[in-house]
C-alpha cells in the first residue's frame, strides 16, 4: 500500500501524488502541514534539476497546528515518460535556504 512520504522533522506530509505514479499536467499536489505562518513552496523538477512549474501556497492552519494545502501544478506535457519530482518544502526566514523538504518522486506521462 503506497504511503504518503514525510519531511525530515515531520512537518509536510504529501498525500497526493503518491511516490512513483504516472501523472499528467493538470498535477495536484496535497497533503498537510504544521509549518511556519502556514507558508510552503512547491515545485515540479525534472531530474536534471529544472523545474517545471513552480508557486507558493499556504495551508489551512499554522504551526504549531496542522492544515492541509492543495494546489494545482501546470506544466507541459513530456513527449515520453520521464522521471520527475514533486517538491513542497518550507524556506528559512533567516537565510532563505530550504529548511524542510519532501521530495515525491514522480513519472510524467505524454499525453495520452
Amino acid at each position: 500500500m503506497p504511503t504518503p512520504l514525510i519531511s525530515s522533522r515531520g512537518s509536510i506530509v504529501v498525500k497526493q501524488p503518491l511516490a512513483n505514479s504516472r501523472v499528467h499536467s493538470p498535477l495536484t499536489i496535497a497533503g498537510d502541514a504544521s509549518v511556519f505562518e502556514a507558508n510552503l513552496s512547491w515545485q515540479v523538477t525534472d531530474t536534471a534539476g529544472r523545474v517545471l512549474a513552480k508557486g507558493f501556497t499556504t495551508a489551512s492552519a499554522g504551526a504549531p497546528e496542522r492544515g492541509t494545502f492543495s494546489v494545482v501544478a501546470t506544466y507541459a506535457d513530456p513527449s515520453s515518460e520521464a522521471i520527475a519530482f514533486a517538491e513542497v518544502y518550507t524556506v528559512s526566514p533567516r537565510d532563505g535556504n530550504i529548511d524542510e523538504i519532501v521530495r515525491v518522486p514522480i513519472v510524467l506521462a505524454p499525453k495520452g
